[in-house]
């Protein structure tokens, strides 16, 4: 969808715990800014376009509710954590697969670097708090 040659990119910081409609907005913002500049720049003649490496493009469809499902034993709790507030505000449901169990979340809380003492066990409930779920590396607290 997106061919031919860059005139402008920047990168663009992804702050943990941002939401699709927070993170889509500052694209949006960075993107007209990028837009107005190159415009100038193509004006002026100092622009300086850099064809894409096709080779190194990719397309992802619109999600299906199978990529909702979270295999917490092979994602960091950091990288759940992340997804879960990303894709929350889309009311698709999430799923999170702990073992042999599935689990429904509405929305991430937080998440430890550390691994949390379960005592043996994958998912703690902490009355008031949410669930934590253990994940190949840390935990993650939901709701």
């Amino acid at each position: 969808m997106d061919s031919g040659a860059i005139v402008a990119q920047e990168v663009i910081e992804i702050p943990d715990g941002i939401g699709y409609s927070q993170l889509e907005e500052q694209s949006a913002e960075l993107g007209g800014k990028l837009l107005a500049r190159s415009v100038w720049d193509l004006y002026n003649g100092i622009a300086v376009p850099v064809m894409q490496d096709e080779t190194k493009s990719s397309y992802h469809a619109f999600p299906s509710d199978d990529d909702f499902v979270v295999p917490v034993a092979e994602w960091s709790a950091r990288h759940v954590y992340n997804f879960i507030c990303g894709v929350a505000s889309w009311g698709t449901p999430i799923r999170l697969l702990v073992g042999n169990k599935t689990v429904h979340v509405k929305r991430a809380i937080s998440y430890s670097h550390g691994t949390i003492d379960f005592n043996g066990r994958e998912v703690y409930e902490q009355p008031g708090e949410g669930v934590w779920i253990r994940c190949k590396r840390g935990s993650v607290l939901v709701v």
